[in-house]
């Protein structure tokens, strides 16, 4: 698996404002890339940012491929119908691997 260390939105993403749109696409394109593949974190990142298109374009691909946690069904379908975003105790147990330090939430390997 390719290297990578992510910083979630609030670090990463809100140090240039006007970029937060293209910074979220960026992220999730490189988690679903061939070389990390990681649909999980990519769908509970995308409810993370409020970024619903990309949950509806790739949910068809997502449910036909993947067996989907319950709490991840949980959480994407209260957003889609509700739009209530995730907090980072719901995303914990599927972002991996993961790392917590002073209550922002990385993604390693």
């Amino acid at each position: 698996m390719a290297e990578y260390n992510l910083i979630l939105y609030e670090l990463f993403c809100d140090i240039k404002v006007n970029d937060n749109l293209k910074c979220t696409k960026d992220i999730l394109n490189m988690l679903i890339s061939d070389d990390i593949y990681d649909y999980y974190s990519a769908m509970g990142f995308a409810a993370y940012v409020n970024n619903r298109d990309f949950i509806e374009n790739h949910l068809p691909f997502f449910n036909q491929t993947f067996i989907i946690p319950n709490n991840l069904i949980l959480i994407l379908n209260r957003f889609l119908k509700s739009g209530i975003k995730p907090s980072v105790a719901e995303l914990k147990s599927i972002l991996k691997p993961l790392t917590i330090y002073e209550d922002n939430f990385y993604l390693t390997s």
